[in-house]
């Protein structure tokens, strides 16, 4: 069996047939969300073997959220009087 590809369409910097790692059962990609991908992406697999053959559908669709904004952080001060 061939090795599954991943594609993730984004407007900023899409991923094309990325190779995925791993198997035979398992396989992953992990991927760098660069800025300028912020809010919701739809992510498919599909994967063609080595003879050639695709997978008709892909998988599933699975929805994500990219949030490329970090935390704010809080500043907290002693109340007066307390070491």
């Amino acid at each position: 069996s061939g090795t599954p590809t991943i594609s993730i369409p984004t407007s900023a910097t899409p991923v094309v047939n990325a190779t995925m790692t791993g198997g035979p059962l398992i396989w992953t990609y992990s991927w760098d969300t660069p800025t300028g991908n912020e809010g919701p992406i739809t992510v498919s697999i599909s994967a063609t073997d080595n003879a050639g053959n695709t997978v008709a559908t892909p998988t599933g669709q699975t929805q994500f959220y990219i949030d490329n904004t970090g935390p704010s952080a809080v500043t907290i001060d002693k109340a007066a009087g307390q070491d």
